[in-house]
């Protein structure tokens, strides 16, 4: 019966929670599961969405007409465009901004790449005729320029 303990210890290995685990461990699992609610981590992923897709749509263009040529290039970069921007006006409209924890995270978070992309973001949604979105960001917009004098 040797072999039945051994296939025990292989599968233990599989185990979602190792026998050893510390409670300090758990601890730090929890504080990484809760930083995704805080408006910290949707300001931060606002700036980091508008700013890797600045970065990377002529690439990804290039990357794109090299398997096919006859790709629009126009509509892939309105569409990329399109998926970026709402995606990361929505971490932000998640937040409560009357929120003294959203204020705070926003003065923590204010500077110029921050200031740069809400600017991004608003142009964007001025170019749709948006103005609903535009407001809103224009809010932020004012709070981030607050924060960086």
């Amino acid at each position: 019966m040797s072999w039945m303990s051994n296939i025990n210890k292989i599968f233990d290995l599989f185990s979602q929670e190792p026998e050893d685990s510390s409670k300090e461990d758990k601890q730090q699992e929890q504080i990484l599961v809760d930083f995704k609610n805080h408006p910290i981590y949707s300001v931060l992923m606002f700036k980091k969405m508008i700013l890797n897709h600045l970065y990377n749509r002529k690439m990804v263009i290039s990357l794109m007409k090299q398997s096919d040529p006859k790709l629009d290039e126009e509509n892939i970069l309105k569409m990329g465009d399109s998926i970026c921007f709402n995606r990361a006006l929505d971490y932000l409209a998640s937040l409560d901004f009357n929120s003294e924890l959203v204020d705070k995270s926003i003065k923590e978070q204010a500077d110029e790449d921050l200031l740069f992309t809400v600017n991004k973001a608003i142009e964007y949604f001025e170019n749709l005729e948006h103005y609903e979105q535009c407001a809103f960001l224009k809010q932020v917009q004012e709070k981030v320029k607050e924060n960086l004098n």
